[in-house]
């Protein structure tokens, strides 16, 4: 069974290309580029540099990515809840397997 149209947009048009971000990427000092040039049997992938830039500088070089920091959102906490609390939890999950198991049983 098939769900959704038939021809999806995300479908119509899939050769990769620059030509779609680069526009918007230069516009805002950013840059697009390829990882690999070709597919060649022998032609290495070279991963750019990610390093954080100040909103004025530069936001990518000849051989780095660089991503803006902003103060746009700040991280007011971090909590964590444990799902179990160590023996407690065991206890519990082997008590719930041993009913299940009883239950089976009888």
């Amino acid at each position: 069974a098939h769900v959704g149209p038939v021809n999806a947009p995300e479908f119509a048009d899939v050769i990769s290309t620059e030509n779609r971000l680069k526009a918007p990427a230069e516009a805002t000092g950013g840059s697009v580029r390829r990882l690999a040039s070709s597919t060649a049997p022998g032609s290495d992938v070279t991963l750019p540099s990610i390093v954080p830039v100040r909103s004025a500088g530069a936001a990518s070089g000849s051989d780095w990515i660089g991503l803006r920091t902003t103060d746009d959102s700040v991280l007011k906490a971090v909590s964590r809840v444990p799902l179990f609390g160590g023996f407690l939890g065991l206890g519990l999950l082997l008590l719930a397997m041993g009913s299940m198991w009883y239950r089976e049983g009888r």
